[in-house]
């Protein structure tokens, strides 16, 4: 009997607490049919849960770390989470008011990991120290030529997602910008993971962004309407917003150029004037055909007509 007790005893410790759930006079649970809930056990499995999470999570960023070390040019795991570096301040001070960042580099080469679905861009920081030019130049090279060797490598921004299809070559100028100022953009940040879907446990306040050929200034506007018209944007640029609908007034643009190189050579003879009108013609070839003149005969005789002007008021003036 007493060993029968302990038994007992032992399997009650051992099962699990369980709601006891109020009954009615008929014995009836007054909730209905819901099963019993172990509150306990259910709270066990949370925290484990948690726990699994934490230690997932740790080991994918001592993954990432590790990996950054050991190769900085190799493009790394799909699978890892992506956790660009942000700016560090002191203790736990918060940041002043968000202001664009951003770096210059130069695109020294391109690779496909089709395997992975990565652009990697192998970029070379800016030399800051051409960006006013060197008044010793004989060239006075501003600095938005090549001034960084392209033989040098400072790190990889990994492009994935929407971002694999940007176009980017060798030697074009690029802007690692951070819109909140919060992310660095330095090589002491690269390898950078662009990705508009990153794996789960990212950071997704990331709001790092590439921008190709930085010196090109685009409108809204102008990339709007490249939606339904590739074309539209850049014609709209030559002709301006609503172009030269008038052939005189391309005539007389045309007229004025011939007037500039005349006085500009001090030769007023028509065998000069020959020499020079293809050039002017061609030079505003866009402008003819966006007004429907595509006689390039007649555009010239139209020029050549103010010539004899042209000879009177040299030999006034």
């Amino acid at each position: 009997a007493a060993s029968t007790n302990a038994s007992r005893g032992q399997q009650l410790r051992q099962a699990p607490t369980q709601l006891q759930q109020p009954a009615d006079a008929n014995g009836k649970s007054e909730f209905g049919d819901f099963p019993e809930l172990d509150f306990d056990t259910m709270d066990r499995l949370v925290q484990q849960k948690g726990q699994c999470q934490s230690s997932s999570s740790v080991t994918s960023s001592s993954l990432q770390v590790t990996q950054k070390q050991s190769n900085p040019l190799a493009v790394p795991s799909p699978l890892l989470p992506v956790h660009n570096q942000t700016v560090s301040t002191a203790g736990n001070q918060p940041l002043g008011p968000a202001f664009i960042s951003f770096d210059r580099y130069k695109v020294v080469a391109v690779e496909e990991d089709l395997s992975t679905y990565t652009r990697t861009l192998r970029v070379a920081h800016w030399d800051s120290s051409r960006e006013s030019g060197d008044e010793n130049d004989s060239n006075n090279t501003p600095f938005t030529t090549s001034a960084t060797p392209l033989d040098r490598v400072d790190g990889c921004i990994h492009l994935r997602g929407e971002w694999y299809h940007t176009q980017c070559d060798p030697e074009d100028t690029v802007h690692l910008c951070s819109l909140s100022g919060r992310y660095q953009t330095g090589p002491s940040a690269l390898p950078v993971v662009l990705h508009t879907a990153p794996p789960q446990g990212s950071d997704l306040s990331d709001d790092l962004v590439l921008i190709v050929h930085p010196d090109t200034l685009l409108t809204p506007t102008a990339i709007s309407e490249t939606v339904t018209c590739v074309r539209r944007a850049v014609l709209k640029t030559r002709l301006g917003s609503s172009g030269l609908s008038s052939k005189a007034a391309i005539v007389g643009t045309m007229r004025h150029d011939l007037f500039e190189r005349c006085m500009q050579e001090r030769k007023f003879s028509d065998e000069f004037a020959q020499q020079n009108i293809d050039q002017i013609v061609r030079s505003h070839s866009d402008t003819l055909v966006g007004c429907q003149y595509y006689d390039d005969a007649r555009a010239r005789d139209e020029v050549l007509r103010v010539m004899p002007q042209v000879r009177q008021f040299a030999a006034k003036y």
